[in-house]
C-alpha cells in the first residue's frame, strides 16, 4: 500500500507495480519526477484521494491505495461513475482536473513500468461525460442569473486599489515587527506584481538596493518552470518614504537584523508575543495578511470580501494601465505571455476604460 506523498523519491505509482519496473537507474527516476513541481503533486494528492474514497481504493490508515486505485479506473465506466456522482456537488473544472490526475496516474504507471500505456481518460465516454458536466454548469448558472445579478456570477479577485493600498500602509508602523513585515509583504507584492508563492519565496539575498530603487531576483515561477529566472523593479518614491516601496523594505529588514535573521527568508513567521521566528511564511497567509490589514485600516467591507493575495497582482496590474503603461509594458511587468491575458487583469477592474463604445 502507498501513501500519496510529495518527497523527493515519490515517482506517484504503486510501491507494488502491476507490471515489471523498467530498468531505470535512479538518476533517471529523478528526472522523471521533476517534469512537476511539488504544488502540482500536492493537487494530484488531493484529487486522487476524494477519487479513491469513492471508488473504496483505500488501504487500512484510510490512505490512497495507488494499486488498487490504478486498477479500478482501467474501467472508463468506473471514471464516468464518479463524475456522474458528484456533477451536483463540485465544479465542472474540479471535475475535470481529478480526471486529469488519474490521468497522470496511468501514464506515471505507464512511463516507469512495463504496462501497456492504457489512457482510460481519453476513452470516449469519459470525454463526453466531461463535455455533459460542463453542459450541465452553464445550464445551472442561466438558472441562476434568474435570481442573481451577473456579477455576483463572475467569480475573480478584486484588484487593490492604489487608494486603499495606502490607507492599509498609513495605517501601520514600520517599527512593529509584524506590522513592518505586513507592510513589506503588500507593498512588494503590489509593485512588483508578484504571486504569493513567488512573494513568500523571496530571500534577502535576492533583494538589491539601488538609487533607483529595488531589484528582486526571483529564481522560478509558476510560468517559469525551466528556472531561468527574472529581475524585478520597485520605483522608489522619495517624495512619499512613506510609501516608498524602498523605505518600506528597510523598515522590515531592519526588524530582521535585530533578530539576528540578515540571510534566508525574507517573510517569515512571527509568534503571538511579535517574535520573529526562522521558519519562512506560508503562501496562504498572503491573502490572510491582506484582509486583516484592509480591516484594521477601515476600507469597507463589501471591498474587503473580494480581496485576496491574487489583489496584490491584480492592483498592481490596474495601477499601471492607469498611469499610462502600454500593453507590451504590462506584459513585461507581470510576465503575462499573451496581451489577453494582461488586459484581462486590467478590464475586470476598470470596465469603461480603455475600449471604445456607443453614446446614444
Amino acid at each position: 500500500m502507498t501513501t500519496l506523498t510529495t518527497t523527493a523519491d515519490h515517482h506517484l505509482i504503486p510501491a507494488e507495480p502491476t507490471a515489471q519496473l523498467r530498468n531505470l537507474t535512479a538518476e533517471a527516476l529523478g528526472l522523471l519526477d521533476r517534469h512537476v513541481s511539488s504544488n502540482t503533486l500536492r493537487a494530484y494528492a488531493s484529487d486522487l484521494e476524494h477519487v479513491a474514497a469513492f471508488t473504496s481504493s483505500l488501504d487500512e490508515q484510510g490512505q490512497t491505495d495507488l494499486a488498487a486505485l490504478y486498477a479500478i479506473t482501467l474501467d472508463p465506466a468506473q471514471i464516468v461513475n464518479y463524475l456522474a456522482a458528484h456533477q451536483g456537488s463540485l465544479k465542472a473544472s474540479t471535475l475535470a482536473r481529478r480526471v486529469a490526475a488519474l490521468s497522470k496516474l496511468h501514464a506515471n504507471v505507464a512511463a516507469r513500468t512495463t504496462a501497456p500505456n492504457v489512457q482510460p481518460t481519453r476513452d470516449p465516454a469519459v470525454r463526453q461525460a466531461l463535455a455533459g458536466l460542463r453542459r450541465h454548469q452553464v445550464a445551472k448558472l442561466d438558472e441562476e442569473r434568474q435570481t442573481k445579478p451577473a456579477a455576483q456570477l463572475i467569480e475573480k479577485a478584486g484588484a487593490l486599489t492604489l487608494a486603499d493600498l495606502r490607507r492599509i500602509l498609513d495605517s501601520t508602523s514600520p517599527t512593529r515587527p509584524r506590522e513592518a513585515r505586513d507592510r513589506a509583504l503588500i507593498a512588494l507584492g503590489f509593485s512588483l506584481g508578484l504571486r504569493r508563492s513567488e512573494l513568500v519565496a523571496i530571500n534577502v539575498e535576492d533583494v538589491e538596493i539601488t538609487p533607483q530603487g529595488l531589484l528582486v531576483s526571483i529564481a522560478h515561477s509558476k510560468t517559469d518552470q525551466g528556472g531561468y529566472g527574472a529581475r524585478l523593479t520597485a520605483e522608489a518614491n522619495p517624495e512619499h518614504p512613506d510609501r516608498c516601496p524602498v523605505t518600506i523594505y528597510q523598515a522590515h529588514l531592519m526588524q530582521l537584523r535585530r533578530a539576528h535573521l540578515d540571510s534566508g527568508p525574507l517573510f517569515r513567521q512571527i509568534s503571538r508575543e511579535g517574535r520573529i521566528l526562522t521558519h519562512r511564511l506560508g503562501a496562504q497567509a498572503v491573502g490572510r495578511i491582506l484582509i486583516t490589514r484592509a480591516r484594521a485600516a477601515g476600507l469597507e467591507p463589501s471591498t474587503v470580501s473580494t480581496l485576496s493575495a491574487h489583489s496584490l497582482r491584480r492592483g498592481g496590474a490596474t495601477a499601471l494601465a492607469d498611469a499610462g503603461a502600454s500593453v507590451a509594458e504590462l506584459m513585461t511587468w507581470g510576465r503575462w505571455a499573451t496581451p489577453s491575458i494582461a488586459l484581462g487583469y486590467v478590464e475586470a477592474s476598470r470596465p469603461f476604460q480603455g475600449r471604445r463604445g456607443l453614446s446614444l
